[in-house]
């Protein structure tokens, strides 16, 4: 993929994929620590919180036969990045999807300054289930994952400055979030939001 836009913030990468269905399917990359110190994720009210310490550095769309990728170009530009982010979220086409709900609608909470977003949809069959396990199983392709499903190594990817592996990665996230979709279906869910 080469970059359709660039600017001092983020790159912006385009392909044509062909697409059956409606919608946006969403894929975000993050930094930063995931979950509390105890390994405990809170469940319920405090759900979120688990959320409160990653930042997006890459959100990926597939929608209307096109695939687009959006990052930030380092750690100094992540604040106005996750303005454009939130902004990618709100003009996206509904219905929308992504493979974990909680863990899409959670980065954006924290990097969006607390603003809900709602997806419509969830790939995940349950809370736990791993995308390389349904990838495994449904005999999806690994679309030149460099990473095989382990969305944490994009984080030594971001600090190391190798953002052309981040970008395939996401790329091949959303490419097998589209054939789940494709080939099981989705969970739509409406989240019921508390202030925290």
């Amino acid at each position: 993929m080469t970059p359709i836009k660039s600017s001092s913030i983020y790159k912006i990468f385009q392909e044509k994929i062909d697409t059956d269905f409606e919608g946006t399917i969403i894929d975000i990359e993050t930094i930063g620590n995931f979950g509390t110190p105890s390994g405990f994720f809170p469940q319920g009210r405090d759900y979120l919180s688990r959320y409160r310490d990653m930042r997006i550095t890459t959100i990926g769309t597939l929608s209307d036969n096109l695939l687009r990728i959006f990052i930030a170009k380092n750690e100094e530009s992540m604040e106005r990045f996750q303005r454009k982010a939130t902004k990618v979220m709100r003009i996206a086409d509904s219905p929308t999807y992504a493979f974990s709900k909680s863990f899409e609608e959670g980065c954006f909470y924290w990097n969006s300054g607390h603003d809900h977003i709602d997806l419509d949809c969830e790939l995940q069959s349950f809370v736990g289930e791993s995308k390389k396990s349904v990838v495994a199983k449904l005999e999806i392709d690994n679309y030149d994952d460099p990473f095989h499903d382990i969305g944490r190594k994009c984080v030594h990817a971001f600090e190391v400055d190798d953002l052309s592996n981040i970008i395939k990665h996401n790329r091949a996230c959303l490419l097998k979030e589209n054939q789940i979709l494709q080939k099981r279906g989705v969970k739509r869910i409406k989240t019921k939001w508390l202030d925290l």
